[in-house]
Parts: C-alpha cells; sequence; structure tokens
C-alpha cells in the first residue's frame, strides 16, 4: 500500500492547490480539474488555469456549455495545452458542427468535441461522420439507454479509428457476460464502451471485468451504486488478479476517505473510488510500461480508458449532485 498511499497523498497535496486557487467552485469541479493534472504527474498551474478562463470567458457566452457547471476542468484541459487559444477556437468549432450533426448542447458534448479537436483540422468531417456512425450504433443496441453521456465515447471510439464492425453483436456479447453481476442499465452500458475503447478482444476483457465486479460483491463493494462501474473496465486492463485490484481499491478509497476534504461529508464515494483507481493506475503503469519496454498501444488505451472513465463519471457526479 505504501506506494499507492504516497499517490494519494499527493493527489491530496494536490488537490489543496486547487482548492486555495478556485476555492469558490464545486469541489467535485476541482477534483476534476485536479485528477486531469494528476493523470499527467502535474502539480495544477493555477495562473494557466486562470488564464483559460479568461480565454473562454473573451470566447463564448455566459450561457454556453463551456462556461457551464465543468467550466473548470475545461480551463484545465485548456492549459495543459501547447496552445490553448488555438485549441479552445477547434473545440468551439467542432462543438458547433457536432450540433448541427444532430447532438445536444450539452457538457459531455464539450468534452466531445475537445477531444476530436486534439487531432488535424483536416480530420474534422471525417471525425464528426464516424462520431456520428458510434453513436447510432450505441442507439441500435439501446435506442432508449443511448444519451449524451455517450458522446465522449462516440468521440474516441471515431478518434481512434476502432472498427465498427460487428459492434453491435460485441456490445450483445460483453453485456451477456456481464449480465451474471450486473443487471444492466446505463452503467452496464458504459462499462462496455470503456472495454470497447480498450481492445480490439473486448468481448474477452468482458470475462475479466465480470470477475473484478464478482470480487467487488464479494466485498460488498457495489460500484453500481457508486457512480463507479465503468472503473472494472479500466482495472480489467491491470495484470493483477481480481481480488488484488478490488482490496486495492477498497483500502484506497478508505485512506482518502480519512484526509482531510475527503470525508463523505464533503466528496461521494464514487469520486473517492475513481481518485483511488487513479492512483492504483499511476502505480502500476510504470510497471506495464517497463514490462513491455515501451508505452505501447495497451498502456495507451489504458490512459484512454482511465481519462474517460473519470470525466464521464465525474461530469455524472456533477450533474445528479446539482439536481439534488
Amino acid at each position: 500500500m505504501t506506494k499507492l498511499t504516497d499517490r494519494l497523498d499527493t493527489f491530496a497535496a494536490r488537490s489543496e492547490m486547487t482548492q486555495r486557487g478556485f476555492p469558490w467552485e464545486h469541489v467535485l469541479t476541482r477534483l476534476l480539474a485536479t485528477s486531469l493534472y494528476d493523470i499527467k504527474d502535474r502539480d495544477p498551474d493555477i495562473v494557466a488555469i486562470r488564464l483559460a478562463q479568461r480565454e473562454l470567458r473573451n470566447k463564448v457566452s455566459i450561457l454556453s456549455e463551456f462556461r457551464g457547471q465543468i467550466q473548470l476542468a475545461v480551463a484545465a484541459r485548456l492549459s495543459l495545452s501547447k496552445d490553448p487559444e488555438r485549441y479552445l477556437d477547434r473545440s468551439i468549432s467542432l462543438y458547433h458542427k457536432l450540433y448541427r450533426r444532430g447532438f445536444r448542447r450539452t457538457p459531455y458534448l464539450v468534452l466531445a468535441a475537445m477531444e476530436l479537436a486534439k487531432e488535424d483540422e483536416s480530420r474534422d468531417d471525417e471525425l464528426i461522420e464516424s462520431t456520428r456512425a458510434w453513436f447510432d450504433s450505441m442507439r441500435d443496441v439501446h435506442p432508449y439507454l443511448s444519451a449524451p453521456d455517450d458522446y465522449l465515447y462516440a468521440a474516441l471510439l471515431a478518434r481512434h479509428g476502432v472498427s465498427r464492425k460487428d459492434a453491435p453483436a460485441k456490445y450483445l456479447d460483453m453485456e451477456r457476460i456481464l449480465s451474471t453481476e450486473s443487471r444492466g442499465g446505463n452503467d452496464m452500458q458504459t462499462l462496455t464502451h470503456v472495454l470497447m475503447l480498450a481492445s480490439d478482444d473486448c468481448v474477452s476483457l468482458a470475462e475479466r471485468a465480470r470477475e473484478i465486479l464478482a470480487s467487488c460483491h464479494d466485498h460488498r463493494l457495489f460500484l453500481r451504486f457508486s457512480g463507479a462501474m465503468p472503473l472494472a473496465g479500466v482495472l480489467a486492463m491491470l495484470p493483477d488478479d481480481p481480488d488484488t485490484l478490488v482490496r486495492d481499491l477498497i483500502e484506497g478509497e478508505g485512506y482518502l476517505r480519512e484526509k482531510r476534504g475527503f470525508s463523505d461529508f464533503s466528496v461521494p464515494k464514487g469520486a473517492r473510488l475513481l481518485i483511488a483507481s487513479q492512483a492504483m493506475i499511476a502505480v502500476r503503469r510504470d510497471a506495464v510500461a517497463a514490462e513491455q519496454a515501451m508505452l505501447d498501444q495497451f498502456a495507451i488505451a489504458l490512459m484512454e480508458a482511465e481519462q474517460t472513465a473519470l470525466m464521464c463519471a465525474s461530469v455524472s457526479i456533477i450533474t445528479n449532485n446539482n439536481a439534488g
């Protein structure tokens, strides 16, 4: 646990930096901004984030989703870019193009646009059509479940060129495997998106995710009710046995709960689980890279799935808390 607790201590210290810099922001929005820096193992750059916020105020109206519930996270993402101004211009342009292609204006569409904006402008039309096709494939499987919270996954699948061949059949196969440990619904659908993104052999990876969910249930950890079910897909890519992963996740969440500012009164359990899983992945990432002698496609998929699960789940938690 030493390396894990060290990583959690680092996150807590970085969280305090963000809190001092943005004391009036929602606690979960601050944690999300901190997480974006922590994924890259960097301390939050408060000055750079404030400059990005100023750029947002100059370029989008106060009613824009870019300045809504996740505006601090948007500013954090911009501040991590080599050219924040161009990144914002590209993101705004793609946001409007996606809207005209039939997507709804939501915080998830902002995140999807920012994901596609990482690619060259010459690919815009191709990526928008691929994102639309991926979302339509999701709706073919679940016409009533597919919603704006799937936009970022559709954009990621499009950006990374994941084949849509047999995608509906793969979704159904994964859900059949996972159904022994989950009753389905939106949480399971999100988990299958993570698995689809993570591996060409996503159906086999679903079996490992099922084993992790089973171990969670044995330890009376119910990810479904914490808004953190996508974590089973992220953890499924790690090399450890399921029981070890689940024990580390529980111990990490418990350790974080005792830290100042992370109690049940301040932060939902689902958010603490997300942070604990991020720390677990950071600790193991070096081992994965060393074992394979390079940061190959597997490790890259791991980071992409980690960040996507974190972003989507955090937006969901923030939205639900504000609604309550």
